[in-house]
């Protein structure tokens, strides 16, 4: 079985002072926190663990337990915490080190196997910039240091916030990126090196915002697994050399990183972390504005390549959030550049600040292709918000009004046939063809029953074709678990190629589950190691996670757990509603294997996504079996 595979997906700056002008000092309540001597590194963590990543967050605030005393290297940390607790997912009730449960926010000291607590901060918003002012002002006027390093741990969304606190009144409150810029322009000194371990946080906008308030970044394009960074490996190493910067530092952690997850390969696969520094900030933003302000006008003659060329670059995101559609910077440039090569001089204007900016990366082998950077690139105009003008306008206006332009425009486009009939010819094996218009962003081939999509598979055209092939002899992808048992045909969103001569590729399958004790169904997303050339064998699990609102949480497949995907209802009006049910007996054992398919009557044939986002499908059809 020919299954044609998505490979589109894979294909001057500012001054450091060295004594900077202090800003007006925030008003704050009198603090107990004695005053320290100076040390040459204060490392401050803010530990936003009201909400379900608090069991996670509280893994990272023992960890750094382990590590030996430093009068070298002093550990300061805001740690707010959940009123809940187990059984709810990502909740925890337990002790860490020396400290029993706790709610709302405690400032402790962290030395070896202990915390100190410093101060009890009571019910805090960790989505209120105040609160970080506060930390800052206070790690650094009592424990003063030659260098500071600021860790932002949580969930993360982009340009639209990290940091989230489900304790207050407004839903999925976060730490927005005009509040990160507030609270970091008032910290008495700026950082040497700022620590984002929270989801698709190295971005573009997220970039110029920190910039001028820390002279060196760590963050990621992507998700991060749960256990987030690798806090003994990274800091241990800074211990030994104290009077090491924040580029050393960062390179420490992202070497800390692909290290921590060598015994686990199939998450080192799929991952990104960023090494970034501010030098370039003014010269990258420069180039970044220009080449903006050269796009809009191309827009009226040249929309269709500017969308192929966005839909063609590898993208990052959360099922749900306002920041979750961002693109690689780099591979958005290369589209660009192909598409409309009148833009070629300022593509590559951009490109110089743009690899100055990245130091060094950690890249998994199904990320490979990306640059450090990604940039918010939203499909629907409904998609701009009012919070994102009045982040990213005053850092990157020519960009905004760009993105106005372009999704205005789009509601303007005459619709085209995306997709011609489908032709089906054969017994034993059926062969399916249709012809694709020029606006197909993703297609897939599609197995339906009872008007409803029972199976969906990538399926692209050959290059330079508008030709769609594919064929059917009996047998679809399928969930199950390797030792044979009960299977679900399967529904793939996505295949990203390793790389244009590698054996696997990346599966992602969205779909439903069930805890074994609820009856509340979670969207989650399953990764797959698949054998493009080799369907025969089975594609071993590389990770499970969660999205909300919130931003993506990591999940460990348990037994007595559900799995369903959630089938496309293609009559008029139809809602998408949850297929068969998969129930776990050996989660390590679920895998993605060619399986037959039951008897029965069908329709055949392909479903295309066009560059304004509509769906469209044309099926013949198909008896099958007896």
């Amino acid at each position: 079985m020919r299954w044609l595979l998505l490979a589109a997906v894979l294909l001057g700056g500012c001054v450091w002072p060295e004594n900077p002008a202090t800003p007006t000092p925030l008003a704050t309540s009198p603090t107990s926190v004695p005053a320290r001597p100076r040390a040459k590194w204060t490392l401050i963590f803010y530990f936003a663990a009201d909400n379900d990543l608090e069991e996670s967050e509280m893994d990272d605030l023992e960890e750094l337990t382990q590590l030996p005393l430093s009068q070298d290297v002093r550990i300061l940390a805001l740690v707010d915490r959940s009123p809940l607790g187990e059984p709810s997912e990502g909740y925890s009730n337990r002790a860490v080190a020396n400290l029993a449960n706790w709610s709302n926010a405690k400032l402790l000291e962290v030395g070896p196997d202990k915390l100190t607590e410093l101060d009890d901060w009571g019910q805090l918003n960790m989505a209120d910039p105040q609160s970080l002012r506060r930390l800052m002002q206070v790690a650094q006027e009592r424990y003063p240091a030659q260098q500071y390093g600021l860790f932002l741990v949580d969930h993360g969304q982009a340009w639209s916030g990290l940091c989230s606190d489900e304790s207050t009144s407004r839903d999925n409150d976060t730490l927005d990126l005009k509040e990160l810029q507030t609270a970091l322009e008032a910290q008495p000194s700026p950082l040497e090196l700022l620590v984002l371990d929270a989801c698709m946080m190295s971005t573009l906008e997220v970039y110029l915002a920190a910039a001028p308030h820390a002279r060196y970044m760590v963050a990621s394009q992507d998700s991060l697994p749960a256990q987030g960074l690798d806090y003994v490996g990274a800091l241990g190493r800074l211990q030994e050399k104290p009077g090491s910067d924040g580029q050393q530092l960062g390179k420490w952690f992202l070497e800390s990183y692909r290290q921590s997850l060598k015994s686990d390969p199939e998450e080192l696969s799929r991952v990104q972390l960023s090494l970034l520094r501010s030098e370039p900030q003014l010269a990258l933003r420069h180039a970044f504005e220009k080449l903006a302000q050269q796009l809009r006008p191309q827009l009226r003659k040249h929309w269709r390549s500017v969308a192929k060329a966005r839909a063609s670059a590898q993208s990052f995101h959360s099922e749900q959030g306002q920041g979750a559609e961002v693109h690689d910077l780099g591979q958005l440039l290369t589209q660009l550049s192909e598409r409309l090569p009148r833009l070629a001089a300022a593509v590559a204007q951009l490109r110089q600040p743009l690899k100055a900016a990245v130091v060094d990366q950690v890249r998994g082998r199904y990320r490979q292709g990306c640059s450090g950077l990604s940039v918010f690139f939203p499909l629907l105009a409904e998609h701009l918000s009012s919070e994102y003008f009045a982040s990213v306008e005053p850092l990157a206006g020519e960009w905004v009004h760009f993105l106005q332009d372009y999704t205005r425009m789009e509601r303007t486009l005459v619709a085209r046939p995306p997709l011609s009939e489908v032709a089906l010819v054969g017994g034993q094996r059926v062969e399916l063809q249709a012809r694709l218009g020029a606006e197909v962003a993703a297609s897939y081939t599609i197995l339906v029953q009872d008007h409803c999509v029972v199976g969906q598979m990538t399926c692209v055209p050959d290059h330079g074709s508008t030709l769609l092939n594919d064929y059917f002899d009996g047998h679809w992808l399928s969930l199950g678990e390797k030792d044979g048992g009960p299977s679900i045909l399967a529904h793939l969103q996505a295949v990203e190629l390793e790389s244009t001569s590698a054996p696997t590729a990346l599966a992602t399958l969205p779909c439903q589950l069930k805890r074994k004790d609820s009856n509340t169904g979670l969207d989650v997303q399953l990764f797959f190691a698949l054998h493009p050339d080799d369907l025969q064998r089975p594609a071993s699990l590389l990770g499970v996670s969660r999205s909300s609102g919130l931003g993506a949480v990591e999940l460990r497949l348990q037994a007595g757990d559900q799995i369903s995907f959630l089938q496309r209802d293609l009559s008029p009006g139809g809602h998408s509603r949850p297929g068969p049910a998969l129930r776990l007996v050996h989660p390590d054992r679920l895998s993605l294997q060619l399986a037959p398919v039951p008897p029965g009557d069908y329709r055949l044939g392909f479903l295309v996504i066009d560059l304004q986002g509509r769906t469209h499908w044309q099926t013949k059809k198909l008896m099958w079996g007896e």
